[in-house]
């Protein structure tokens, strides 16, 4: 009987909170729609649809991420949502349209500028991807059938990315492939910025649908749009993690480390310490190791329980530290079944060559044994020397029978 398996320890990792995402238009639109069954998908976001007119300075304060769709324009200017999104440092996304005011969007963004033209029809335009972009990774599938996806809308104009942009991709206007970016990405002053130059991507999602059976990559591509901009940015000069938060008493702890100097270079010279303690105060001491330009520690299994830590280092009489915590949970597989498994019994017996024998059989296990082949009788012999004069009564028996000899001997005139 046993008492261990009516309680279970149940651990949840929370890694984010959801983000609410506003999606601010200039007007109704089926790219308002698409756009939030893609984050939607996601489950990490929680997504609000305003129109500008009726949007007010103090419903901004909750968003961390705001996609503007054809936003600024002649009708709706926003500067007061675009100031307040500057003081806050509210990422955002700027979806341009046949609706957006070009002027106001190249004030309001330091990554592209459109020069708008005289003939304001706009271009149908399909995507020609970048193979220099880098902010993240599309799947080789992605990569392959997004060109050929239906054209956006994009503003007629001469289009100049700024150099510190990152351009994903490039309009390709009927058959001729420009230099005119399509999507850019960058950040400035902690804060990042998307501009996509174009719209109807309501048509993505019909045509993925018909060809591809799913909305798979229409929502993959918004998502990971959104998830590189929403994300801040870790200026951080030392930065340690370790490879999980949440470790089984079986899994070895590990931990990687940076260090970056004032150029915001990777160096490795400097010595980084790290100190692990658990809940009833004893401490553990660690030295990391380089590995190539960073930090690698590995410090095996630790018995279960919490444990927090603080890493160390000094660069130019300058003390860092980043610190952390995980937990250590048990297993108990034993405790957790406490009816033998006979399948699994037999399955072992008969993975080795053995055979399952039950109580009311226990008369066949010798037939068993006896008419298994692989079982042979082994006969032991053993070999012990032992010195003679460890042997008392012997050397007695030895002595007395001398001394009988030596006296016959001299009694009968033997010597």
């Amino acid at each position: 009987m046993t008492y261990l398996n009516n309680v279970r320890d149940f651990f949840v990792e929370v890694i984010d909170g959801r983000l609410n995402v506003l999606l601010l238009a200039n007007s109704p639109h089926p790219d308002l729609a698409v756009w939030k069954s893609a984050l939607l998908s996601q489950r990490n976001y929680e997504v609000d649809i305003r129109m500008a007119s009726d949007m007010s300075l103090d419903q901004l304060k909750k968003y961390d991420l705001v996609i503007l769709h054809q936003l600024p324009s002649v009708k709706n200017p926003i500067p007061t949502i675009l100031n307040e999104l500057d003081k806050k440092g509210t990422p955002r996304i700027f979806v341009a349209g046949y609706q957006t005011d070009l002027n106001a969007l190249n004030q309001a963004q330091p990554f592209l500028n459109i020069l708008a033209g005289g003939n304001r029809t706009p271009n149908d335009v399909t995507m020609v991807l970048n193979p220099s972009f880098n902010l993240f990774n599309l799947t080789d599938d992605i990569k392959t059938k997004l060109p050929a996806f239906s054209p956006l809308i994009s503003p007629y104009g001469e289009y100049t990315a700024a150099p510190s942009a990152q351009v994903m991709s490039f309009q390709k206007i009927g058959s001729v492939d420009t230099q005119y970016p399509l999507i850019v990405m960058g950040e400035a002053n902690d804060k990042r910025t998307c501009v996509i130059a174009g719209e109807g991507i309501w048509k993505w999602q019909l045509f993925d649908q018909l060809q591809n059976g799913s909305r798979d990559i229409t929502y993959e591509v918004l998502n990971q749009i959104c998830q590189y901009t929403s994300t801040k940015s870790d200026k951080r000069k030392f930065k340690v993690t370790s490879s999980k938060r949440l470790y089984t008493e079986l899994e070895d702890i590990s931990f990687q480390g940076e260090l970056y100097n004032d150029s915001y270079e990777l160096i490795n010279t400097p010595e980084v310490s790290i100190r692990i303690k658990n809940k009833q105060g004893e401490e553990f001491d660690y030295t990391f190791n380089t590995s190539g330009q960073s930090y690698a520690l590995e410090i095996g299994r630790f018995p279960e329980g919490n444990y927090s830590w603080t890493a160390t280092t000094e660069v130019n009489g300058v003390k860092l530290t980043h610190d952390g915590k995980l937990v250590v949970q048990p297993i108990q597989l034993e405790t957790l079944e406490t009816t033998a498994d006979h399948g699994l019994l037999r399955q072992l017996a008969t993975m080795y060559g053995g055979s399952l024998v039950y109580a009311d059989q226990i008369s066949q296990l010798g037939d068993l044994i006896l008419g298994d082949e692989h079982i042979k009788p082994i006969l032991y012999s053993s070999t012990q020397t032992r010195p003679l004069i460890h042997l008392k009564w012997l050397c007695i028996i030895l002595l007395a029978a001398l001394s009988l000899e030596w006296f016959l001997r001299r009694y009968y005139g033997g010597y």
